[in-house]
C-alpha cells in the first residue's frame, strides 16, 4: 500500500532509491521475527489511518474565490468520473401510477418512473390538497430494510406534506421494492452493490442519478414550484442528501441528518459501499463536497450518541469548518449551519421539527428557522404504501442482479467479439483500473527454520512487509512455486499442497499477502463482523485510490522478483486460490514472468450469475471497470503463461460450471488471444 506519510519518512530512514541502490536487496539475518509475524500486529490499520489523516490535511478547500470557482468545476467533473455514471435529463420520465391513499388534507400516490434507460425506481409521492404550487422535497432513506415506508422515512413524508410540501420518497437502488425478490427486503451494499463497481459504475453514483431524476420529476409536476426544491434524509439517506445537494444546483435547501463527518473517518469503518467513492480521498475531503452546495442553504444535523465514528459530531465539525470558508467567500456564512441533538443514530421527532422550521425559512420565506411543532399522523402499513402487490412487481423495475447481468453481458460480448485488441493499451488500462503501485524490495529479513521452511520477510520501498515461508530446492535451476492461500484454506489442505511441491523438487514459497494470514488486520476483521470478509479493507483501500487486487498483484510481482534474484528457477508456477487467483492472473499479464498456474476454485467471470451465493467470494475481488476491460477471459489470454489449470472453476456465486460454460470461456480466451496477436500456444485445462 502506498502510504503518503510513510513514504515521506523514507529520507529519515535513509532508504535511498537512486544510483546508490544495490542490485540485490540487503539481506538481514534477524533472530526475532518482526511485528508482521505476530497475531496482534495491525500495521495495515495504522498505515491506512495515517494515509487518510495526511489526505485530510492536504485536501483543503481554496481560500480565494477565483481559485474556488475553477476548482468547483473540476471537482464536480472528477466526482462524476469516479462515480462512473452519467445523467440524461432529456430521458422520458415515463411516470406511472398504480394507486393512491387518500388521507385528511393530502394524498399519497404509489408511483414508478424511469431514471436511466430501462431503469425504473419505485416511490411514494405525498401531495397536499390544493392547487399549489408547493415547495418540493426529495426524502431519501438510509439503511432501513423497508426503504421508503420505514417508520423514520414515512414520518418525514407525513410531517412535511401536512405543512404544505410535496414529498417524493424514492426506494434507493437495490432497496425497498427494488430488492432482488419483491416483498423481501435486503441490504443493497457489500458484494451486491459492489457488483456495479465491476461494471465501472458505483452504487453511490446510481443513487445520485436516481435522486436527480427525482428532482426532474418534481420539477415536471404543475403543482410543484420548481424553484423551491429541498432535500433531506438520515444516515445513508443523509449521505445521499449531501451528494444530491452538491451535484444538483436545483436543491435550494439540503438537510443531511446523522451522516456528515469526514471521509478520513470512513477509513477502517463499516460504512456501506453506497457511501463510497473510488479514489475519493485522492482529490477531495467531505468538506469539499459540502462546499459544492454553497451558497445554497445547508443544515447539518448530528447526534451526540451516534455509535458510528464517521458520524461523530467531532468529525462533522472538522468538515463544517472547512466548508464554511467557501460560504464566506460567497458572502453567505449564515447559509451553512449545524445542530447537534442528544440522540443516537436516527431521524428523531425533534430533528423533524427543526426540519419544518428550517425549510419554511429557506423554501417559503417564513419564520426564522426555529423548530415548528409537527402535527399528529398515523403510520401506514407497507401493504398500503407498496407500489405493487407483493411478488407482482412490473419487470421494468430491475434489480441489481438483473441490471448487472444485462449490462455485463453486453460489455463482455463487445470484448470477446473484437477483431483486434491492442495489448499494450489494454495492459496500461489494467494497471490503472487495478491501481498497481510501483514498488521494489529494499531488505530481505531471514529468521531461521520454522516447521518445513525458513521465515523470511520482504521489506519494500513503500514500507510494505510481505511475510514468506521459503524452502529452497536442492540443486541449481530447479523449478519454483509460489503458493497463495486464503484464510478459508484449512491447515490440512495447505499442508497437502505444500508437500506436493516439496516432493516434486520445487523451491517452495508460501506468502501471506496484504490482509491475509500473518499480514491480516485484526481491526478490519473485527469491524467486518457479519459483513463479507474484507468489507473494511476493500472499502478503505478504494477510498485512498488503491484496490486489494492491485496490492496483491504488486506483492506477487515482488515475490517473483525475489525468487528470480536468489534462486534462479528453471520455471515458475503460481498456485493460487479463490480471490488470489485473479490477482495472480493480473500480475502475470503485466509482467509475463510466470510459466504455469494452478488456479483453485477460481471464478471464470466477474459476471454475477445469481443473487444466491453472491458472497461466496469476498470483497477483495472488486475493482472498477474489470468487466468492460475484458473480464477473466482476457486476463487469461494476456497472461503469457504456457500452462493454466483451473481446478474446480466456478461462477461468481460459487456454482460449479457446466461443460458448456467451460467451452464458452475457453473459446473466448482463444478468440481474444487471436485478436491480441498472440501466437504463442497456451494450454488451458480444467480439473
Amino acid at each position: 500500500m502506498i502510504h503518503l506519510l510513510l513514504i515521506s519518512l523514507l529520507s529519515l530512514l535513509s532508504l535511498k532509491h537512486n544510483s546508490e541502490t544495490p542490485r540485490h536487496p540487503v539481506i538481514v539475518a534477524d533472530t526475532i521475527p518482526p511485528i508482521a509475524f505476530t497475531e496482534k500486529a495491525d500495521a495495515i490499520s495504522a498505515a491506512l489511518n495515517l494515509e487518510a489523516a495526511l489526505r485530510f490535511n492536504t485536501l483543503k478547500v481554496p481560500s480565494d474565490r477565483a481559485t474556488w470557482d475553477k476548482h468547483r468545476l473540476d471537482l464536480r467533473n472528477r466526482i462524476w468520473k469516479a462515480a462512473g455514471v452519467a445523467i440524461d435529463h432529456n430521458l422520458p420520465l415515463d411516470y406511472r401510477e398504480t394507486g393512491e391513499v387518500k388521507l385528511p388534507g393530502y394524498t399519497i400516490k404509489k408511483i414508478y418512473f424511469q431514471t436511466r434507460p430501462g431503469v425504473y425506481a419505485t416511490a411514494n409521492l405525498y401531495i397536499p390538497d390544493g392547487a399549489g404550487p408547493f415547495p418540493g422535497v426529495i426524502n431519501m432513506h438510509g439503511h432501513w430494510s423497508e426503504g421508503k415506508f420505514a417508520e423514520s422515512v414515512q414520518s418525514i413524508g407525513h410531517t412535511l406534506v401536512q405543512h404544505g410540501y410535496v414529498v417524493l420518497s424514492i426506494d434507493a437502488w437495490g432497496s425497498g421494492e427494488r430488492a432482488t425478490t419483491h416483498g423481501e427486503f435486503e441490504y443493497h451494499g457489500s458484494n451486491l452493490g459492489s457488483s456495479l463497481t465491476d461494471l465501472g459504475e458505483t452504487l453511490l453514483g446510481a443513487q445520485v442519478v436516481d435522486n436527480m431524476r427525482g428532482v426532474d420529476l418534481l420539477c415536471s409536476l404543475s403543482y410543484v414550484d420548481k424553484d423551491k426544491i429541498g432535500a433531506t434524509g438520515a444516515s445513508g439517506g443523509g449521505n445521499q442528501t449531501m451528494w444530491l445537494s452538491a451535484m444538483d444546483d436545483r436543491i435550494k435547501a439540503g438537510m443531511p441528518v446523522v451522516s456528515v463527518g469526514t471521509f478520513q473517518s470512513y477509513v477502517m469503518g463499516s460504512n456501506c459501499v453506497c457511501e463510497s467513492l473510488p479514489g475519493g480521498l485522492t482529490f477531495t475531503e467531505e468538506s469539499g463536497v459540502l462546499a459544492l452546495v454553497a451558497p445554497r442553504a445547508l443544515k447539518i444535523v448530528n447526534g451526540l450518541k451516534d455509535s458510528n465514528k464517521a458520524f461523530f459530531p467531532s468529525e462533522m465539525l472538522r468538515s463544517y469548518s472547512n466548508a464554511k470558508i467557501i460560504y464566506s467567500l460567497y458572502g453567505k456564512p449564515e447559509s451553512i449551519s449545524y445542530s447537534v441533538f442528544d440522540t443516537p443514530h436516527g431521524y428523531w421527532p425533534e430533528m423533524r421539527e427543526l426540519l419544518i422550521g428550517w425549510l419554511n425559512l429557506y423554501l417559503k420565506g417564513e419564520g426564522d428557522g426555529s423548530p415548528v411543532k409537527e402535527k399528529s399522523f398515523t403510520l401506514l402499513s407497507k401493504d398500503e404504501l407498496m407500489v405493487f402487490p407483493a411478488g407482482k412487481r412490473d419487470p421494468l423495475v430491475m434489480t441489481t442482479v438483473e441490471y448487472v447481468k444485462r449490462k455485463g453481458k453486453s460489455e463482455v460480448d463487445k470484448v470477446s467479439n473484437s477483431k483486434k485488441i491492442d495489448q499494450a493499451d489494454k495492459l496500461n488500462v489494467l494497471k490503472s483500473i487495478a491501481s498497481i503501485p510501483d514498488d521494489e524490495i529494499t531488505k530481505v529479513h531471514q529468521y531461521g527454520q520454522k516447521d518445513w521452511g525458513t521465515e523470511v520477510l520482504l521489506e519494500t520501498k513503500n514500507l510494505q512487509q510481505i511475510p514468506l515461508t521459503v524452502k529452497p530446492a536442492i540443486g541449481k535451476n530447479k523449478p519454483a512455486a509460489v503458493l497463495l492461500f486464503t484464510d478459508k484454506n484449512d491447515p490440512a489442505y495447505r499442508k497437502e499442497i505444500i508437500n506436493y511441491y516439496l516432493k516434486t523438487g520445487h523451491t517452495v514459497v508460501v506468502a501471506d499477502l496484504f490482509g491475509l494470514g500473518a499480514n491480516s488486520s485484526p481491526v478490519a476483521d473485527q469491524v467486518d463482523g457479519s459483513l463479507p470478509r474484507f468489507h473494511t479493507l476493500a472499502r478503505s483501500s478504494m477510498w485512498l485510490g488503491h484496490t486489494m487486487q492491485g496490492e496483491w498483484s504488486s506483492e506477487i510481482g515482488l515475490i517473483i522478483r525475489y525468487i528470480n534474484q536468489y534462486y534462479f528457477p528453471s520455471t515458475l508456477t503460481i498456485d493460487a486460490g479463490r480471490e488470489t487467483a485473479v490477482a495472480a492472473l493480473i500480475q502475470s499479464c503485466l509482467n509475463k514472468n510466470v510459466t504455469n498456474a494452478v488456479l483453485r476454485t477460481s471464478p471464470i467471470s466477474y459476471m454475477v450469475d445469481d443473487r444466491q451465493g453472491i458472497d461466496f467470494f469476498d470483497m477483495s475481488r472488486h475493482f472498477q471497470g474489470i468487466i468492460p476491460w475484458g473480464d477473466i477471459s482476457l486476463l487469461t489470454a494476456l497472461s503469457g503463461m504456457e500452462n493454466i489449470t483451473f481446478q474446480n472453476p466456478v461462477t461468481l456465486s460459487g456454482r460449479k460450471i457446466s461443460d458448456a460454460e467451460w467451452e464458452s470461456f475457453r473459446s473466448n480466451v482463444m478468440k481474444e488471444m487471436k485478436a491480441a496477436g498472440i501466437t504463442k500456444g497456451m494450454k488451458i485445462g480444467r480439473e
